[in-house]
């Protein structure tokens, strides 16, 4: 199966250009669009949860988590179930920082299948707009971190 690099990517890549059309703030993702999402969710859960994570798979992490807490923020619905998973991002990027491993520790797991429950519902819930504004909104946040990578490798 051929994986964009990124949800936000998926979405900006389902939707390049953010509606002018007044109905698309009532106008949900299509279905097969939400499909591929939760396919993309469970995928990027079941590598890291079977030690088959990349560094790669720990990006698609965070960019899930930054992209569905930022559509979490626009409806404001699920806003503390996406900060858990903001947390959770973050403690995987230490995770791998010191041992060079994504994985998850028991709770961190529960934790991260209750999180793909919340983006899979957000993914149903949401509006074409909000979904591509969270999406480059997220393709910024994710470009600011790869910077400041840079910068910290130098």
């Amino acid at each position: 199966m051929h994986r964009l690099k990124t949800i936000a990517q998926a979405v900006l890549a389902a939707f390049p250009q953010r509606q002018a059309d007044p109905l698309d703030l009532v106008q949900r993702l299509p279905a097969g669009d939400v499909l591929s999402l939760e396919i993309a969710h469970v995928d990027t859960l079941n590598q890291i949860a079977h030690g088959e994570a990349t560094a790669q798979t720990l990006w698609d992490f965070v960019a899930n988590a930054l992209t569905w807490s930022r559509v979490a923020d626009l409806m404001e619905l699920g806003q503390a179930e996406m900060g858990a998973q903001l947390q959770l991002a973050l403690r995987l990027i230490e995770r791998w920082k010191r041992t060079g491993r994504v994985g998850f520790s028991g709770e961190d797991y529960q934790l991260a299948k209750h999180g793909v429950d919340v983006m899979d519902e957000l993914a149903r819930q949401v509006d074409q707009g909000t979904a591509h504004d969270a999406a480059v909104w997220t393709e910024k946040q994710l470009a600011q971190m790869r910077q400041h990578d840079k910068r910290n490798a130098a």
